[in-house]
């Protein structure tokens, strides 16, 4: 069985935090789109707002 490797997503999200703005563009690390929206749920702790489309695989542009 082969292994999936992290992948780089970029994050479309408007929204904010308990302390105020997350930036509308965000960079996590994934091994699926899923993934990287459980990996921003995680760390930003959104309280209001919503993704704008699916996570998007920019590991190959970074």
């Amino acid at each position: 069985m082969q292994t999936q490797a992290m992948r780089v997503y970029q994050i479309t999200f408007t929204g904010r935090d308990a302390k105020g703005v997350i930036p509308m563009f965000t960079r996590v690390k994934a091994m699926t789109g899923k993934g990287a929206i459980k990996a921003f749920i995680e760390r930003y702790k959104p309280v209001q707002g919503w993704f704008l489309g699916d996570p998007e695989d920019i590991t190959d542009n970074v």
